[in-house]
């Protein structure tokens, strides 16, 4: 074909049509012969082989006869919404556009479904103005030019007539995504009541079409592309319709919620009520996107302070624990008081923006980021007060604390600590891990804070919207606590001398690293835009890893539970338990376990469950830490011996009241009140600051429960404890029997 002036619009229809007839042709030649070539960004969004087929066809017929024209086709465009629309707007702007969907309905056309057309479109300067649409099964060709009406086969045509609502037969489409499909269903369950009757053909260009031919009153969809809705909208103008976004707004290729109409009556307005009744548009504001983080914080805290107070009730030494000194250990009144005024000051910030905006309120996301920022300068306002006030030892004492957590190294330089990392590090750290999402969504708010200075607004618009999940610096943030924890593991790996030991840090090192993975491979669906990462076999395979790792290890490692050889009634648990009863472990278990799974989810695409979803996997994760804090320190403090005097075991204190009433001499009571010192074991107490050796979670503490303190009772004639004079027999009777370390002390037989 010649070629023909760039701006004749005849010649561009003439030569629109030839290109749709060519692929159409080609299109339904090979309906019951296609297959899937791949995916892009979802099970439903298919690609084939004919797809391709068919865009060089168009591309090539078009380009004989305009070569300096423009082109923006489907398959040339990176998966995913974000990619559709960069590619728009690097070429919106262009004198002229063609814009083709070669295969519109690929669905249809995989399934052997001759539900699919070929949708070519012209835009000068961003307005349409050639639209073809052709369906090849029906042999049916659909064209507009501007102001030159719309025509099917040639014959001008026009819209419906129908003017009420109750009188219209509608089509909508489901879309391909899950985020875009339950608000669908949400608006046709309520325009279900009002019309006359809903029409679904799984292709837009069809939809628009046959609604600008008078074979519907009406047609909505979330979500599309400019090739989408290019041509159908021209057609859809030029029969006499109306065409806007969902939200009445004008018509434009960057809209990707369209509503079309016959506009007559009061269908189109209704349809926008409808719309906005079901709350059916796909740019969801989450007003809670930015409360969820300092609502698990304070929870977090909040569960502190129970930490606490079941500590001190059950005589668990936890300041030697944390290597506290006695002015810098906390109180549960005073965390709890904490957390409840944080509480308040979130309420209140929440409340204010919600009166400040008024109707605005759920519509407009921008600047709601300062509620987590300013929830962020309270909390460290309050952390940081040089006053002598709230606790000021303690709160210095976690300063110190997180800054070797963030700096774990030697001074200002990189030099490895010359001790492995204490426990009150340790537990920081963990804690950190998780919050890892209240982290991320902090750098999200840090990021949207400073692009709301120099971004226009509609990009800063879809970044709300988005949240920065195309960027890579959120998943980063949200990294940070397990790349400290796997630091310190690493550092206790070269600072313990002992093989078993640097062996158990290397694989906890592991475990955090696995963590790291998930993050990495949930990220990257995200970064790229192709798929879901809940859609990935592999991110599944990594999370269900990770999710069964940390269980086993929260288990046997940082609880000391799960070991082999026990009594029944503490079946799988261990020697020495401290809470009651003792079926509560095995809950705890069951609820960790549960949590975990939970946890991992995490890492999948919130917006496509909605922000309560992300409010309690938050929520979810803090409420395990908390359980997993009673039983860490219970724990710790039986590895290095620290329970209080008064948690000794029940038959220890019987077998020591046995003892007192046992008859013994009186003669030298003083030298066999020595003699009997000597026999006895000192209690061993290890320092803190090697309190995170891991070896010692294979078996129980020999000393635990079987100190017996000897007093000397110098009330006439008789001692608590003596030993048989000379040519008496001495006996052993065992007063205390653990697994594996029977302890006994002698005494004197008549």
């Amino acid at each position: 074909m010649a070629t023909s002036a760039p701006n004749d619009m005849s010649a561009m229809l003439d030569v629109a049509i030839a290109a749709a007839r060519a692929a159409g042709a080609h299109m339904k030649s090979q309906l019951n012969t296609s297959r899937v070539e791949k995916t892009k960004s979802s099970k439903d969004d298919l690609v084939t082989i004919v797809d391709k087929q068919c865009q060089d066809l168009v591309f090539d017929t078009i380009k004989n006869t305009f070569p300096s024209h423009e082109f923006l086709g489907e398959e040339d465009v990176a998966p995913g919404s974000e990619a559709s629309v960069r590619a728009l707007q690097d070429l919106v702007s262009k004198e002229w556009l063609w814009i083709v969907d070669p295969i519109d309905g690929t669905t249809n056309f995989v399934h052997h479904r001759p539900a699919s057309v070929v949708s070519v479109a012209c835009a000068h300067l961003g307005e349409v103005v050639v639209g073809v649409i052709y369906d090849p099964y029906r042999d049916e060709l659909f064209t507009a030019q501007k102001d030159k009406g719309t025509c099917l086969n040639g014959q001008l045509t026009h819209v419906s007539q129908e003017a009420s609502m109750s009188e219209a037969l509608v089509g909508f489409g489901i879309g391909t995504k899950d985020s875009v499909r339950l608000p669908m269903l949400d608006f046709a369950r309520e325009l279900s009541a009002k019309c006359r009757g809903l029409r679904l053909q799984g292709a837009a260009a069809i939809e628009l079409a046959w609604t600008a031919v008078g074979r519907q009153s009406a047609f909505y969809e979330l979500d599309l592309n400019s090739w989408d809705i290019g041509a159908g909208a021209l057609l859809v103008k030029e029969a006499g319709g109306q065409v806007t976004n969902s939200d009445g707004t004008a018509f434009s290729l960057n809209i990707r919620n369209i509503v079309a109409s016959n506009n007559k009556g009061d269908i189109h307005s209704s349809m926008i009520k409808l719309i906005a009744k079901a709350d059916a548009v796909h740019d969801h504001v989450n007003t809670w996107f930015f409360m969820c983080g300092p609502l698990a914080v304070n929870v977090f805290l909040l569960g502190l302070s129970l930490n606490l107070y079941v500590y001190k009730q059950n005589k668990l030494a936890f300041d030697q624990v944390f290597a506290m000194r006695p002015d810098e250990v906390p109180t549960a009144h005073g965390v709890f008081r904490t957390a409840i005024f944080l509480l308040v000051v979130q309420f209140f910030m929440f409340n204010a923006e919600i009166a400040q905006r008024g109707d605005a309120f759920g519509i407009d996301e921008t600047r709601m980021e300062m509620l987590l920022l300013g929830y962020v300068c309270v909390a460290v306002s309050l952390l940081l007060c040089p006053l002598n006030v709230l606790h000021y030892k303690f709160r210095m004492f976690v300063v110190r604390k997180i800054a070797r957590c963030l700096w774990p190294f030697q001074n200002f330089s990189l030099k490895l600590p010359t001790h492995a990392t204490p426990f009150i590090e340790v537990f920081i750290a963990d804690g950190m891990t998780s919050l890892s999402k209240f982290i991320q969504d902090l750098s999200v708010a840090l990021m949207l804070l400073v692009m709301s200075l120099n971004t226009e607004p509609n990009d800063l618009k879809k970044s709300y919207l988005s949240k920065l999940k195309e960027s890579p610096l959120p998943y980063f943030a949200a990294s940070t606590p397990y790349i400290i924890r796997a630091t310190q593991c690493l550092i206790s790996f070269r600072r313990t001398t002992s093989v078993n030991d640097r062996f158990l840090h290397l694989l906890n090192t592991i475990k955090y690293c696995s963590s790291l993975l998930v993050i990495s491979v949930g990220a990257y669906p995200m970064l790229t835009g192709i798929a879901r990462p809940e859609h990935n076999s592999f991110f599944l395979l990594c999370a269900v890893f990770n999710s069964l790792y940390s269980f086993l290890w929260d288990v046997v490692m940082d609880w000391g539970l799960g070991q082999p050889k026990l009594p029944r009634r503490v079946a799988f648990l261990r020697h020495q338990l401290t809470y009651r009863p003792r079926k509560i472990y095995y809950l705890i278990i069951v609820v960790d376990f549960a949590l975990r799974i939970i946890w991992v989810t995490k890492w999948w695409d919130w917006m496509h469950r909605g922000v309560h979803f992300k409010l309690f996997s938050q929520i979810a994760e803090v409420v395990r830490r908390i359980i997993w804090n009673f039983v860490r320190v219970e724990w710790q403090c039986i590895k290095l011996d620290i329970l209080s005097s008064k948690k000794l075991l029940a038959d220890s204190l019987e077998v020591e009241g046995m003892i007192e009433k046992v008859p013994l001499t009186g003669e030298n009571e003083d030298d066999l009140f020595e003699d009997a010192k000597t026999r006895m074991r000192t209690l061993n107490r290890p320092s803190a600051e090697n309190s995170t050796k891991t070896s010692s979670t294979f078996g129980q503490s020999s000393s635990i429960g079987s100190e017996l303190h000897l007093k000397e009772k110098k009330n006439g004639d008789n001692a608590v404890v003596g030993l048989g004079g000379k040519g008496h027999r001495n006996e052993m009777i065992t007063i205390a029997s653990y697994y594996g370390k029977p302890e006994a002390i002698l005494v004197s037989k008549w």
